[in-house]
């Protein structure tokens, strides 16, 4: 049975090129082209073996849907598929976890193998995407960083945000209506949870810096 592969993105002639590369190919099959986020949750009520994902859909960033788009289909597999070749932007992808990255002028035989590669349970990055400086995150460094925060409370959980932000005890107490030495508290046990010594080194866990 062949692959079912959906393709959000706002460009028709992208959309139409990805279909002309895998015409006839009894392995995969396009059944949807999206090109808006609203429908696009209407698509994703049904489930497909294969992502194909804009960066940037109408302006927005797509990144930020991705958790969403996870906890709708778990075993779906994200492929970026943008024209954006910049570190940061391939880093912040595969920080949310996605199992492929893609330049929009890739060839059929490099998009075949991306497939198969992200299928097999691996991470595949396109033949002249930009890597990061510090390299590809390991899907377990980050797994380790959300167990850490599944074990705050649902305070501290509202609390670190905050403090990643910059606000002082004094500001987010008055933020959230509670005393300054209740923040003090959860501060303190935030650190100790995320095992770090300050907001310096809370903030390079979080985002991987």
């Amino acid at each position: 049975m062949s692959k079912k592969i959906i393709i959000i993105d706002d460009h028709p002639l992208i959309m139409e090129g990805v279909k002309l590369l895998l015409a006839n190919n009894e392995n995969f099959k396009i059944v949807e082209t999206i090109s808006s986020w609203e429908k696009a949750w209407i698509a994703l009520k049904t489930q497909f073996d294969i992502l194909i994902l804009d960066l940037n859909i109408r302006g927005e960033n797509s990144i930020k849907h991705i958790e969403r788009i996870k906890d709708l289909q778990p075993n779906l597999k994200i492929i970026i598929f943008s024209s954006y070749n910049k570190p940061s932007f391939v880093r912040k992808a595969f920080e949310q976890k996605v199992d492929g990255y893609l330049l929009k002028d890739t060839e059929k035989e490099e998009l075949l193998n991306a497939f198969h590669t992200v299928l097999d349970g691996n991470i595949f990055i396109g033949s002249r995407v930009a890597i990061p400086k510090k390299g590809i995150p390991k899907r377990d460094e980050f797994d380790d960083i959300f167990i850490k925060k599944a074990t705050l409370s649902k305070r501290e959980k509202e609390i670190m945000p905050l403090i990643i932000e910059g606000f002082e005890n004094q500001e987010i107490a008055e933020k959230l209506f509670i005393s300054i030495h209740t923040v003090q508290s959860h501060r303190k046990n935030i650190f100790k949870k995320m095992n770090v010594h300050s907001v310096t080194e809370l903030i390079k866990l979080i985002h991987n810096i």
